[in-house]
C-alpha cells in the first residue's frame, strides 16, 4: 500500500512523466453476487463475489493506487510454490460492485516503469475552466 501511495503522490506532483501516469494495467474484475459486503463478511470472497466470472479490464495507475490506498478488503494469493501471484482488492467505494484481481506481475511492471521514469520536460497551460494550470510532462 505504501508503494501505491508514493506512486500516487509522484503522479500528482508531476515527478514522473505521462509515461507512468498513462500506462495501462491489465486487471480483472469479479462481479458481486448481490449480497452486501460488510465488515463482518468481507473475508468471504466466494460468498460475495463470482470469482469464476472475472472480466479483463485495463486501468490506469491512479485508479489502481486508490484501490490499494482505500482498501476495504485485500487478500494475497499464492501459487503451489508459495509465490505471490495475485492480489484481490477492493476499495470501500467499489465493494458492492466488484472485487479486483491484480496480478503481482502487473504491479511489478508498473513500479519498474515508474522507477525508471524521469520527466525530461514540463509544459504548463493555463485553463480558464479550471482556474489553474494543466501540467503535462514527458
Amino acid at each position: 500500500m505504501l508503494g501505491f501511495f508514493i506512486l500516487r503522490r509522484l503522479i500528482e506532483l508531476h515527478k514522473v512523466s505521462s509515461t507512468t501516469r498513462d500506462c495501462t494495467m491489465t486487471v480483472f474484475s469479479c462481479p458481486v453476487r448481490g449480497k452486501r459486503v460488510t465488515r463482518i463478511n468481507n473475508h468471504r470472497l466466494d460468498e460475495l463475489y463470482v470469482l469464476a466470472h472475472e472480466r479483463r479490464e485495463t486501468k490506469k495507475p491512479l485508479y489502481v493506487s486508490n484501490q490499494f490506498i482505500h482498501a476495504y478488503t485485500s487478500f494475497v494469493v499464492r501459487d503451489d510454490a508459495r509465490n505471490w501471484t495475485d492480489v484481490y482488492i477492493v476499495s470501500d467505494f467499489d465493494r458492492n460492485d466488484c472485487i479486483w484481481r491484480i496480478p503481482v506481475s502487473e504491479v511489478y511492471r508498473l513500479f519498474t516503469i515508474a522507477a525508471k521514469d524521469y520527466p525530461h520536460s514540463i509544459q504548463m497551460v493555463y485553463s480558464q475552466e479550471k482556474g489553474d494550470y494543466e501540467v503535462s510532462t514527458n
